[in-house]
């Protein structure tokens, strides 16, 4: 056992990895090694998605090397609901293609005690499966995007933006499928689809806002927006106004303002409260505060505002999230 306070991260070839995953294998289901942690990724072969779901914890940080070699193709739609892997933190989502041209090694992190909750879809083969998805005017999409569907599978490419209450509740619904059988195939099929409609949408769109409305930020412009976004995480409870987070970080307000929604691909406000939400639905989720103690911990005075903020970006009162979680259990 490690000293008090100091942090072990545990490092493993995705082999010796994948062989303790394997070791506990049961049909489509992969049950986290005892040494590891607990959980489990359950893994699902639709019409042409592989559909993986995520949901473990760690005992102690974990990295994990990954060997690609020439020509290893990928196109992968993730969308993280709790926790931090990867590099991608809760509420965030992603789409990743390309093809190495020659061997690389990867590194995937996993943080210790952190429930993972995530949704992958994987597409093969990736381009043409795209295609089907992908219509009419190609200048609406990333040029990145634009180059791999006219067939140029050599870009690298990662999108990383806010899942949206659409995407979470897709998501959702996949991890808790009221069906059996054929029915859960084409239910989980037709989900996985809206998730893949949703992500591409949301890529159009950020295309459209980052054209029309982009500045030119200096370096130093793009950290001081980094900072912003640092204070506004580390004061959620007593944010600053808009005018004081400038001042804080040199900035004018006008170019803070589009320099932030530039970079983060949202407003101030709008980051602020995603933050607060994803913070809250977190605390009731993993059942360590109910809804007074979540609305007062991400800087609600008022339940009832609270309230009408969650069920308008979730779906549901925060009550009844919390039951329902509750009722599920977290990592089995």
């Amino acid at each position: 056992m490690a000293p008090s306070g100091k942090i072990v991260t545990l490092t493993l070839l995705s082999d010796e990895y994948e062989q303790l995953w394997q070791a506990r294998q049961e049909h489509n289901i992969k049950v986290c090694p005892q040494q590891l942690g607990c959980g489990y990724i359950r893994t699902l072969d639709l019409r042409g998605i592989e559909l993986s779901i995520f949901n473990y914890q760690v005992h102690e940080d974990l990295n994990v090397i990954f060997d690609f070699l020439p020509g290893d193709s990928w196109l992968e739609f993730g969308f993280q609901l709790l926790g931090n892997r990867s590099g991608k933190r809760a509420g965030q989502n992603f789409v990743t293609w390309g093809t190495t041209l020659e061997s690389e090694i990867w590194a995937s992190e996993t943080l210790a005690s952190e429930q993972i909750l995530k949704v992958d879809l994987g597409l093969e083969p990736y381009r043409h499966q795209l295609k089907n998805f992908v219509t009419g005017d190609l200048n609406r999409f990333p040029k990145e995007l634009q180059q791999l569907l006219e067939g140029d599978p050599l870009i690298c490419y990662e999108e990383i933006s806010t899942v949206t209450p659409a995407m979470r509740l897709a998501a959702e619904q996949i991890l808790y499928c009221p069906y059996t059988g054929t029915t859960e195939q084409i239910y989980l099929e037709s989900k996985c689809l809206e998730l893949i409609a949703l992500k591409i949408e949301q890529l159009a769109e950020t295309e459209l806002s980052s054209t029309s409305d982009r500045i030119l930020l200096k370096s130093d412009d793009i950290d001081r927006i980094y900072h912003a976004r640092k204070i506004i995480v580390d004061n959620l409870d007593n944010p600053p106004s808009l005018s004081e987070l400038a001042k804080q970080v040199e900035l004018n307000e006008c170019t803070l303002k589009r320099g932030f929604r530039q970079v983060f691909h949202t407003t101030v406000f709008g980051y602020l409260h995603q933050i607060r939400m994803e913070q809250a639905y977190q605390l009731l989720v993993a059942g360590d505060a109910n809804v007074t103690e979540a609305a007062k911990a991400v800087g609600y005075a008022s339940t009832t505002s609270f309230s009408a903020a969650f069920r308008k970006k979730y779906g549901k009162n925060p009550c009844a999230y919390r039951r329902s979680h509750t009722e599920q259990g977290n990592v089995q």
